[in-house]
């Protein structure tokens, strides 16, 4: 009977330590929590789509950035506002998967021709930027390719005619 008694008084006088320092560490991030940087984003997100499949998007959101001065302890704010409107159409032989302009002046768009052979896509992206700061101007096209010979095999190629680079990859799957 002695055992059990020592051992409970062991267990509560190594207890509140531990409880301690486990809260007091808590307490230490969050204090260094309002001493960083951070953002927060806010966005708005409308969408609609009609009968013939013509889906069309508004985006608006708000992205707030803090940042803190360690030595003088004063906060920096900087708030910046984007909307954009995208713009989806599915159909054959030639689907628009995305027409979007964005306020910061940027222009992107995404056609495809589904089944221009068979187990066949052809692609082409369009970005430009020109008008936002510093933002790329590119122009893609991309062919991707599978086809059934016992096992799934296909290809995909990307070109940046703008860029003047490119991409290549094989797909194997077997079935």
């Amino acid at each position: 009977h002695v055992a059990f008694p020592a051992f409970c008084l062991l267990e509560q006088s190594f207890a509140p330590i531990f409880a301690m320092a486990y809260f007091d560490s808590v307490h230490k991030s969050t204090k260094d929590f309002f001493k960083r940087n951070f953002s927060r984003d806010n966005k708005v997100e409308l969408s609609a789509k009609a009968d013939n499949g013509v889906k069309v998007t508004l985006e608006g959101g708000v992205l707030t950035k803090v940042s803190k001065d360690d030595k003088t302890g004063s906060e920096r704010v900087v708030k910046s506002g984007t909307t954009s409107i995208k713009v989806d159409y599915k159909t054959s032989p030639v689907s628009l998967d995305k027409f979007e302009v964005g306020s910061d002046g940027t222009v992107k768009a995404d056609l495809s021709l589904p089944e221009v052979a068979a187990n066949t896509t052809a692609s082409f992206k369009v970005e430009d930027g020109s008008r936002a700061s510093s933002a790329k101007i590119s122009g893609k096209f991309g062919v991707e390719t599978v086809q059934q010979v016992g096992v799934q095999a296909g290809v995909k190629a990307d070109f940046d005619a703008v860029q003047g680079d490119g991409s290549f990859s094989v797909l194997l799957k077997k079935s």
